[in-house]
């Protein structure tokens, strides 16, 4: 395993003599320190009152920002990857945990690496610089002005460059589930997770049910996150993402008016398609873990009566309304589908199959965690169409 730390410019000095050497940073630089630390989970209950940094910041405190993100994005890797698990290494099954020798490596034997390009660090500064200072201080405007001002800076002077490493695609996917860790007003933290998913797919599956389709620059396909040595990282983050997807169903009932719950719905529906559509080219369908927690979760989302439930979404004033989100849960729940067609596509496979071991792993995660709710989720959905019976 090996890990390059993100610089904006290449140190004069040996990577590995930087990381380890006492560094000398003004308080003021500390601010921006606990920022990333906040970032990346790694402080808790912190205050900072951030200033505007210098457009050149010092060498030290480069290299304090690259070792902040480069353990704590592999930290949280490792952590994610603690329990014991089985994947598929060469086509064939590996019991142990992520980080045993035989599971560390990829399909070639190469160890995991994570590498970082310019871009992670380049944004948590421009962040500091740029965004922070007017909803800490206010910029000398009102509140809600401050607030605008920032949200167009994060869109504009801040927004991240797209991810091209492994290293960039899991640091913002990382930033994206500890933005509310800053205590940003709500308009200004959304715009933070919003220009972070379009910065990666990775971020992107951490929100299903986001309406924007694509990310900056090339990268916008789940596709990039499922080649040889990427999907180790989908490997680790399968509980994570898992957590992600079983919140969405009930956040989906939270909507603002009936058109966001309907779109929101439809895009949960389509990034579901898309994973299945990439993990199956990939022949890693044995990684499905985070559409599985979707479906499942579905039933306990809808407990009652639902169809009440959509009336008192804001702007459901009618029946027609109503019916409008009734079809787009539905549609939602019709992603189980897709998971029987994968059982049923991959259960006609035979030892000697060039997929059979990925049958086998994907097989038992529908088995354990898909069909002991099927009957669950038909029972819902007759509730949620009004079908008695």
């Amino acid at each position: 395993m090996s890990t390059d730390a993100p610089t904006a410019d290449a140190p004069a000095e040996p990577v590995a003599d930087a990381l380890v050497r006492p560094l000398t940073l003004p308080v003021g630089d500390a601010d921006v320190v606990i920022v990333a630390e906040l970032l990346c989970g790694r402080a808790r209950g912190e205050r900072f009152k951030v200033a505007p940094s210098s457009a050149t910041p010092s060498p030290d405190l480069r290299l304090a920002l690259a070792r902040t993100l480069a353990v704590g994005t592999l930290g949280w890797l490792v952590d994610a990857g603690q329990a014991p698990r089985t994947v598929l290494r060469a086509g064939r099954p590996v019991e142990g945990r992520a980080w045993d020798a035989a599971l560390h490596v990829d399909d070639a034997g190469a160890p995991f690496s994570l590498r970082f390009s310019p871009a992670p660090l380049a944004f948590l500064l421009n962040l500091c610089v740029h965004v922070l200072p007017l909803v800490v201080a206010g910029h000398g405007s009102t509140q809600r002005h401050a607030h605008e001002l920032a949200t167009r800076a994060l869109q504009t002077r801040a927004r991240p460059t797209p991810a091209t490493m492994r290293g960039d695609h899991a640091f913002y996917a990382l930033a994206h589930e500890n933005a509310g860790r800053l205590g940003l007003e709500h308009g200004v933290a959304r715009a933070l997770r919003a220009v972070l998913r379009r910065a990666s797919p990775l971020s992107a599956l951490f929100a299903p049910d986001d309406v924007t389709d694509g990310c900056d620059g090339g990268d916008d396909d789940v596709a990039t996150l499922v080649g040889p040595g990427a999907v180790r990282v989908l490997e680790l983050l399968e509980g994570p993402l898992g957590l992600a997807w079983a919140r969405t169903p009930r956040a989906l009932l939270g909507a603002a008016d009936v058109d966001e719950l309907v779109a929101r719905a439809d895009a949960t529906v389509r990034r579901a398609g898309a994973l299945v559509q990439a993990l199956d080219v990939a022949r890693r369908l044995d990684l499905l873990a985070p559409v599985v927690a979707l479906v499942t979760a579905l039933p306990e989302a809808w407990a009652g009566d639902v169809r009440a439930r959509l009336l008192r979404v804001p702007g459901a004033q009618t029946m027609a309304d109503r019916d409008r989100g009734v079809d787009a849960l539905r549609r939602l729940a019709d992603v189980g589908g897709l998971l029987d067609d994968v059982r049923a596509r991959l259960g006609e496979l035979r030892y000697g199959d060039e997929r059979f071991a990925e049958a086998r792993l994907t097989l038992a995660l529908l088995r354990d965690r898909f069909a002991p709710h099927r009957d669950a989720l038909a029972s819902a959905v007759r509730k949620l169409t009004g079908v008695v019976g």
